[in-house]
């Protein structure tokens, strides 16, 4: 039992182990999404900021008296170099124009849109596609110096949005192995860091039930709304789970070295502990179906000789045994005599009429005074008990001391025909009838046409006695998977409750003038052929026997 114990240590732990692990990978992965989160989040705020200050800034720009020049048909130096300025401003700036209130360009630095995208009622922020990188309008109106509702012309500056997305927070991202896309409303990339390879795949898949497996993703919607209107778009951090899970593989390794080794050494325990009780109890199991194939309880049986706890169990076992055989032969004696009394005093009390008349017959016969007519009646009656003596001891060696039944092919519909011709006419004289009903015409078996035969005729008999004038005898053949179920049905009174549970005994009965042998012999016939043999009462009234007999060749 310690080698027992040290097993179910090692299962425990290991058990533990992999409890661990599996909780310890979910708090990874949770703490590594959270951070991706919380970086997308970063990097987001990052590139609003860098677009909402370039707002700001170009709003400032637009208020300066230098924009007030776009008023003459010239151009003067000074705007012409503000603007010049205005581009070395940032970094990310590409181009700056000055157009008029019909959107005519009146001055530019660093590039020159197109005329359609110059105008500031456009819808929205136009994308605006110039070499290899997108580009972002952003427009600050020119207000009239004296009639400040009154627009002029407009200061348009094109942001490059791979210059705004490369902030310090995106090159930490990717020197961490995050991957970071720009997308337009559209699902167009409009920056990128990171090689941008994994997630490239993903793009056309918005939903986060269909990305792939192995990424971790996190996503964060961006808004800018300026006099141009609103641009939005989606910012969306990926990154491999094996780099975001690294410590999970770390831990994996030591688990299933752990593991591998625990196993190991359980299945070394578990084939020694196999040894040691495997043995002793397939003996011990090996007695056990000896006693169960038997039926009898051996007091002699062989158990193990083992030590320990199954040792104890062997002992107490064959203990068990010995006393369990005891109390059976201690039993079955008593049953003899309580089933020997109880036909003694069945026999007896069938013997004890007949021998009365008898004894009387003879004494009436014995004086000499006795007419003529009546020693004649009187040598009858004894005749007559003799023969009712003869009977009973027949019967009672019937149920004792059946004889072999020999078996041939018949049909059980035509055996049961030929007992019902012989009971009708007996029914029409006390007027019940006698109705066959079945769910086929033939019910081939292999059987004892003439033991079934007295069998069918002794059930029809009794249904009859139970029945009155008026009454019904149905019987019904139903096929019951290989065999056919035959149930004799009466309206009788049906069993009396305290007798149904005893009918199939001997010397049982309620008739006046019944041996109580009728039922026990019908049942052993039944037995004999591999049926049951079954009463009941009806669900309205009357009693019903049901006789099921296997049919030939287990055809259904």
């Amino acid at each position: 039992m310690i080698a027992f114990g040290v097993m179910l240590a090692l299962t425990t732990g290991l058990l533990v182990g992999v409890l661990a692990y599996s909780r310890a990978v979910t708090a990874l992965h949770s703490e590594a999404q959270a951070k991706l989160d919380l970086l997308a989040r970063d990097l987001a705020d990052g590139v609003r900021g860098e677009l909402a200050s370039a707002q700001q800034l170009i709003n400032n720009w637009s208020s300066l008296e230098v924009m007030r020049s776009i008023l003459y048909s010239d151009v003067d130096k000074e705007l012409a170099q503000f603007l010049h300025r205005s581009l070395e401003a940032r970094s990310s700036f590409r181009a700056v124009s000055v157009v008029d209130s019909e959107g005519t360009l009146i001055a530019s630095a660093g590039g020159v849109l197109p005329d359609s995208d110059l105008r500031v009622d456009t819808a929205d922020l136009p994308i605006w596609h110039q070499g290899a990188h997108p580009q972002v309008a952003l427009r600050g109106p020119i207000a009239h110096p004296d009639r400040t509702r009154e627009r002029i012309g407009t200061l348009v500056v094109l942001v490059d949005l791979t210059k705004a997305f490369n902030t310090d927070a995106a090159a930490g991202a990717a020197a961490r192995g995050v991957e970071a896309v720009l997308l337009s409303e559209s699902g167009e990339i409009l920056a990128s860091v990171g090689d941008g390879a994994a997630e490239k795949r993903s793009i056309g898949d918005r939903s986060a039930e269909k990305r792939p497996a192995e990424l971790l993703v996190a996503t964060r919607s961006l808004s800018l709304a300026t006099a141009g209107g609103s641009l939005m778009m989606t910012l969306r951090a990926s990154q491999p789970s094996v780099l975001a899970l690294s410590r999970i593989s770390e831990l994996r390794a030591t688990m299933l070295s752990v593991g591998l080794l625990a196993l190991m050494a359980s299945a070394a325990l578990g084939a020694l502990i196999a040894w040691r009780i495997g043995r002793p109890v397939r003996a011990l199991t090996a007695s056990i179906t000896k006693i169960g194939a038997s039926g009898r309880l051996d007091p002699d049986i062989e158990v193990p000789d083992a030590t320990g706890d199954i040792g104890v169990l062997s002992r107490s076992f064959k203990g068990m045994v010995e006393a369990l055989s005891e109390a059976q032969l201690q039993n079955e004696d008593r049953e003899r005599l309580a089933v020997l009394g109880e036909l003694s005093a069945s026999v007896a009390h069938e013997i004890r009429t007949p021998m009365a008349v008898l004894k009387m017959s003879a004494q009436m016969l014995d004086d000499v005074d006795t007419d003529p007519a009546d020693r004649e009646r009187l040598i009858g009656m004894i005749s007559t008990e003799v023969e009712r003596i003869d009977g009973l001891i027949n019967n009672l060696l019937g149920v004792s001391r059946p004889r072999p039944l020999v078996m041939t092919s018949l049909d059980l519909a035509r055996v049961a025909d030929r007992a019902i011709a012989l009971v009708r006419p007996a029914c029409r004289q006390v007027g019940v009838e006698i109705t066959v009903s079945g769910d086929d015409a033939n019910y081939p078996a292999r059987a004892n046409g003439d033991a079934l035969h007295q069998v069918f005729v002794n059930l029809l008999r009794n249904a009859l006695q139970a029945d009155s004038a008026g009454g019904k005898i149905r019987v019904r053949f139903a096929r019951d998977g290989a065999r056919v179920r035959i149930a004799i049905e009466d309206d009788g009174c049906g069993f009396a409750p305290e007798v149904i549970e005893s009918a199939m005994l001997p010397f049982v009965t309620t008739k006046p003038d019944g041996s109580g042998l009728g039922l026990p012999i019908c049942r052993r016939v039944i037995e004999e052929h591999g049926g049951e043999l079954t009463i009941s009462n009806g669900s309205e009234g009357g009693a019903v026997v049901e006789v099921l007999l296997p049919l030939e060749g287990g055809s259904a």
